[in-house]
């Protein structure tokens, strides 16, 4: 009964509450689309495998994100502020995964972000489209995407570091944002398997915040 309370609890907090993420990656099924044919099946395989990679080391590294589709794309985001507004989410990094090609529409929408101040992330290569704008360049692979993150085109309020102040990643260490009325909330599961090995890790955060943990 004790679980059971706990578990009730933690959803009832959280579900009344909007989720946030400030990341959204462009899904390449446009790309693919365009692509496909009997004799390019490997190929295609290669760019979603790619896609699938980047979406575990995403996670990896702790950061939550959102799918952009293009067609969705082009009948409602517009740009803001420095902001890319998709219906109610609001994005301040586009991340463009490995294709070959982009739409038109979704091309004009990267400049134009890019223009107001947005930061676009490329993954491993840009695509062949005439009039993309400029933006950092990453390998697919978790520890460089960290560095990234960390040192260019991303500003998480959270650490999480073993004692000596080296970063721990892995697939436990996802963080989530909710929003409830004016205040921020953030979720960071831990478990016992994160710390690969440490006898202790330190949650470091940037800023004022209230912690509360949630143990059942």
């Amino acid at each position: 009964p004790t679980i059971m309370n706990w578990m009730t609890n933690v959803t009832r907090f959280f579900s009344t509450a909007d989720r946030q993420t400030d990341i959204l990656v462009l899904h390449p099924l446009h790309d693919l689309w365009r692509r496909y044919s009997p004799a390019s099946v490997a190929d295609c395989r290669g760019t979603a495998t790619a896609m699938r990679s980047l979406i575990e080391n995403l996670r990896y590294n702790g950061l939550d994100f959102d799918l952009g589709d293009e067609t969705i794309l082009a009948e409602t985001a517009r740009v803001d502020d420095g902001r890319l507004l998709v219906g109610q989410a609001s994005y301040s990094l586009v991340i463009v995964p490995p294709c070959t090609f982009l739409e038109p529409e979704t091309v004009a929408l990267l400049r134009r972000f890019a223009e107001a101040g947005g930061r676009i992330l490329y993954i491993d290569t840009v695509p062949d489209a005439s009039g993309l704008p400029e933006g950092v360049r990453s390998v697919n692979q978790p520890e460089l995407l960290r560095k990234q993150f960390c040192y260019s085109c991303w500003d998480t309020p959270f650490h999480l570091t073993t004692a000596e102040g080296d970063p721990v990643g892995g697939v436990n260490t996802w963080f989530g944002y909710r929003q409830d009325g004016g205040r921020q909330i953030a979720l960071y599961p831990i478990s016992d398997n994160l710390t690969h090995g440490q006898d202790m890790v330190e949650l470091q955060l940037d800023g004022l915040w209230d912690v509360w943990q949630l143990d059942p």
